[in-house]
C-alpha cells in the first residue's frame, strides 16, 4: 500500500470452521498513527533575578514581577504553569502571612484569578507565627496548576502577592535583595535570588 492509498484485505482463515468479524454501523476514521495527547507542544520560561524585587505590606494583591506569556497552537491544549519564587517576611505583628495568587489574560482582555486559586485566596501561602515584632523569615515558595483555556489567542500568566495577617509594619519581599525591614535592618541576606515562571502547552 502507498503513504496516501491503498486496500485491506480481510482473508478467509485457512482451516475450515465459522469465523465472524463484526462491524459496527458507525461512520469514523480508523485511526492510523499513535495519538498526541499528552505531547508536549511548546515550552516558555521567564527567570527574574534581584533586580525585580518587589514589596507589599496591603492585603490587596500586588504584582510580583513574575509574568510570561504563550499562545496556545489549538483549543483542546492545556497549559500546565509552573512557578518558584523566594519570599522574606518582616514582622510588624505577631503573626505574618502572605498569599500567592496565578492571574491570567486572555488576548486584550482583564486579569482574572484562576479558580483554583481564587479558591484559596483566603489562605495563606506562607505563614510566620513571631515572638517577637522584629523577626525576619526566608522561605522559597512553588505551586503549579494546569489550565483549560480553550482559545488559541495569546495567554498573559502573572503571579500576585498580598499580605493577610500581622500589623501594618509587615513586610513582604519576593526574590529580591536591599531595602530596609520593619525594624529599620536591610535585608541584604536575600540577595541574588532567583525566581522563575514556565508554560508548557500540553496537547489535549
Amino acid at each position: 500500500a502507498g503513504s496516501s492509498s491503498g486496500t485491506i484485505t480481510v482473508a478467509a482463515p485457512a482451516a475450515a470452521g465459522s469465523n465472524t468479524l463484526t462491524l459496527p454501523a458507525e461512520t469514523g476514521t480508523i485511526l492510523t498513527n499513535q495519538t498526541s495527547v499528552g505531547k508536549i507542544l511548546q515550552v516558555v520560561s521567564v527567570n527574574k533575578d534581584s533586580s525585580a524585587m518587589a514589596s507589599t505590606t496591603s492585603s490587596t494583591p500586588a504584582d510580583t514581577g513574575l509574568t510570561v506569556d504563550i499562545t496556545p497552537s489549538a483549543t483542546s491544549s492545556k497549559i500546565l504553569i509552573v512557578y518558584n519564587i523566594h519570599v522574606y517576611l518582616s514582622g510588624g505583628g505577631l503573626d505574618t502571612g502572605v498569599t500567592f495568587l496565578l492571574n491570567r489574560k486572555i488576548g486584550g482582555g482583564s486579569f482574572s484569578v484562576l479558580a483554583a486559586s481564587a479558591d484559596a485566596s483566603s489562605a495563606q501561602s506562607v505563614y510566620l507565627y513571631e515572638t517577637s515584632s522584629g523577626s525576619e523569615f526566608i522561605t522559597n515558595f512553588g505551586d503549579s496548576f494546569v489550565d483549560s483555556p480553550s482559545t488559541t489567542s495569546a495567554l498573559t500568566y502573572k503571579v500576585t502577592f498580598n499580605a493577610n495577617a500581622g500589623g501594618t509594619g509587615s513586610e513582604y519581599y519576593v526574590h529580591g535583595a536591599g531595602g530596609a525591614n520593619a525594624g529599620g535592618t536591610a535585608a541584604t541576606n536575600t540577595a541574588n535570588t532567583n525566581a522563575n515562571i514556565t508554560v508548557m502547552e500540553v496537547a489535549g
